[in-house]
């Protein structure tokens, strides 16, 4: 019995994290993967297409040293650990318009 194992199609090109298959369906490239993932960009420029590779206008915050980025409250940094890294819907709802 041949067992499969995760290929690295199931993973993001650039971080390596896990990437769902509706994420690399509707975000990836036109083989479904992934060049980039909520992990390690931005859903702004997610939205422009740059889990599909593409070259896209907008900044990276995620690449941007945090004291560059403003003071944020506690309370939002924590909302932020606890929350999922991404949801497939959401990720859908996010880039509609």
């Amino acid at each position: 019995m041949l067992l499969r194992s995760h290929s690295s199609r199931s993973n993001c090109l650039q971080c390596g994290a896990h990437v769902p298959s509706d994420f690399r369906r509707v975000h990836g490239d036109d083989d479904d993967r992934a060049h980039r993932c909520p992990e390690c960009d931005s859903w702004v420029r997610i939205c422009e297409w740059s889990a599909a590779s593409k070259d896209v206008p907008t900044t990276n915050a995620k690449t941007i040293p945090a004291a560059t980025r403003g003071n944020r409250r506690a309370e939002d940094r924590q909302d932020d650990a606890l929350r999922p890294s991404f949801r497939t819907l959401e990720s859908v709802r996010r880039c509609t318009h």
